[in-house]
């Protein structure tokens, strides 16, 4: 395991006993920009499941998209180099830092999933989730689902890639929290599942749309 990976565990188990589930990202980016430990999720090439998502679906839509907790933004610079308007947020400060510095002419900002600017309600047509939620312990997830389901606008898509629960270990046993079918299902409750795909990884690769006229909020 990475020294960030073993880091990245113990703030988490901080974070939770401590009351505050979601605020190791920010420890855990900052010790990496003050060079402690590296730098956590740095790659410069989209996830595959994205790319390979673009290149066979993508082409079909076109609009505006966001990325939910983009960290250090290569998903976000794949979406805006595929055309798309592009937007990406992450809940850490240093993190989207880092990101300008890689990307300054991409459309990045801090932002929570539980408390996110009212303007975006709705407003895409593409959200991508990939391994943010399966961060969080159970009990926090449905809150930052929510949010992640008011940003896609009517007739838009949800893509979420998340770690698959295989059977071996517990789905309580993480950061990162294996996903059960379950809890896939429940990431798109209000909205219509497109697609759910077991994987490599074990991942899952889910698709859902909003056929209604009303963002979930």
């Amino acid at each position: 395991m990475s020294d960030w990976g073993r880091r990245a565990g113990e703030l988490s188990d901080e974070a939770i006993a401590a009351g505050e589930p979601t605020a190791w990202f920010e420890r855990l980016y900052a010790e990496a920009s003050s060079g402690t430990i590296g730098m956590p999720w740095s790659r410069t090439d989209p996830h595959p499941e994205l790319a390979h998502w673009a290149a066979t679906r993508g082409p079909t839509l076109a609009g505006r998209a966001v990325v939910v907790g983009c960290g250090l933004a290569a998903d976000v610079a794949f979406l805006a180099a595929q055309g798309w308007t592009t937007t990406g947020f992450d809940l850490s400060p240093s993190a989207i830092a880092e990101a300008r510095r890689r990307h300054p002419a991409l459309d990045l900002h801090v932002a929570d999933l539980t408390d996110l600017p009212r303007e975006w309600a709705g407003a895409f047509d593409l959200v991508v989730e990939i391994f943010t939620l399966q961060a969080v312990e159970a009990r926090v997830r449905p809150t930052l689902a929510t949010g992640v389901r008011s940003l896609l606008a009517p007739g838009g898509r949800l893509l979420a890639i998340q770690y698959r629960h295989d059977g071996s270990g517990s789905p309580q046993d993480g950061p990162p929290f294996a996903q059960t079918r379950d809890a896939m299902l429940a990431l798109g409750q209000g909205l219509r599942l497109v697609s759910l795909d077991e994987v490599p990884g074990p991942l899952w690769v889910a698709e859902y749309t909003r056929d209604g006229d009303a963002p979930d909020r």
